[in-house]
């Protein structure tokens, strides 16, 4: 802006010497000229600016390492030639707390694309910070504001832990009356007690022990499984640690095995327990950690002595243990 402000005084200045040592009738006339050009390109960039309205797109997701374009550019269609928009925009990994501002311009009804830094997990917020919309010349500007901040989550890949964490003890299950009976799978027969629903009684076994048996609903006892993890460390490490867990909990979804991720809350280092029983708690789990900041200190998890099975998945090393 500075720029064009100088060459039109310059353009100016010209033009009034002209006009003093030209005597003819287009020196004043020139004159005029420059000294109103400035409110003519105003009059006829005002509608224009005061309708433009910035909008920024990127994906919702994606995983780590893809390429991700993030594109600015003016929602609002009007029949006048689109203004100058200039702005900074500054992209934020809430993981990873690191932030990255780069100045751009918009012009000629065209949009500004720019390559997104995808190299790292974390919820990345992009938002425009002073942008500035300006007339044909570039001599005024109008400050914008109110532009929606987009966000965009760079999702962890999945990484096999080597070696495999065994999970054979886990294949078989036992099994406990359901509570309030009902429809079950499974059953175990049992005599006959008072209070009884005469539903549930096996007529035919029952006719043939010459006793009343009764068909008994089981259901699954749930065995604990946790999986722990050191939510901190430098992103690189933190990358790694986040695709072993995911590649560990979609693992246990596959296999039918509930279970609970624990970590360390980064402010509070007090436990935080999550339950995962399909790929869409996973999912939902892995969104509200990207939007968190990473601790710079680790604290201590464990051991979980109750546990049946604990997988402890940590920046250098991975630990499992049981209870048979």
């Amino acid at each position: 802006m500075a720029k064009n402000r100088i060459l039109y005084l310059l353009f100016l200045l010209g033009a009034f010497v002209f006009y003093l040592y030209y005597f003819a009738w287009f020196s004043w006339y020139l004159l005029i000229l420059a000294a109103v050009f400035p409110l003519l390109s105003l009059a006829a960039s005002l509608p224009a600016m005061v309708t433009f309205k910035p909008e920024l797109i990127c994906p919702a997701a994606v995983r780590r390492s893809e390429p991700a374009y993030i594109s600015a550019g003016n929602s609002e269609q009007f029949f006048a030639p689109a203004p100058t928009f200039r702005f900074k925009l500054t992209v934020t990994n809430a993981m990873t707390g690191r932030s990255i501002t780069k100045k751009a311009a918009v012009s000629g009804g065209r949009s500004y694309m720019s390559l997104l830094d995808t190299s790292h997990c974390g919820a990345c917020t992009c938002s425009i910070q002073k942008g500035y919309v300006y007339d044909h010349l570039g001599l005024f500007r109008f400050p914008v504001s109110g532009t929606r901040s987009v966000e965009m989550l760079v999702m962890p890949l999945e990484k096999e832990i080597v070696p495999n964490p065994n999970l054979g003890m886990m294949q078989y299950k036992t099994y406990h009356p359901k509570a309030g009976g009902g429809f079950s799978e499974i059953h175990d027969m049992r005599r006959y007690r008072p209070g009884d629903s005469m539903r549930d009684i096996h007529w035919k076994l029952s006719s043939k022990l010459d006793d009343l048996v009764v068909r008994e609903a089981q259901e699954p006892d749930r065995r604990q499984v946790i999986v722990s993890f050191d939510f901190c460390s430098s992103p690189t490490v933190l990358d790694s640690t986040l695709d072993q867990l995911m590649w560990l909990s979609d693992r246990l979804i596959k296999h039918d095995i509930e279970h609970d991720i624990i970590y360390l809350d980064p402010e509070t280092m007090a436990p935080q327990c999550y339950t995962v029983n399909s790929s869409a708690d996973l999912e939902v789990f892995i969104c509200r950690l990207l939007r968190q900041r990473a601790a710079e200190t680790s604290g201590l998890i464990g051991p979980f002595q109750s546990a049946d099975w604990h997988c402890h998945i940590s920046a250098h090393t991975r630990e499992v243990s049981h209870e048979d």
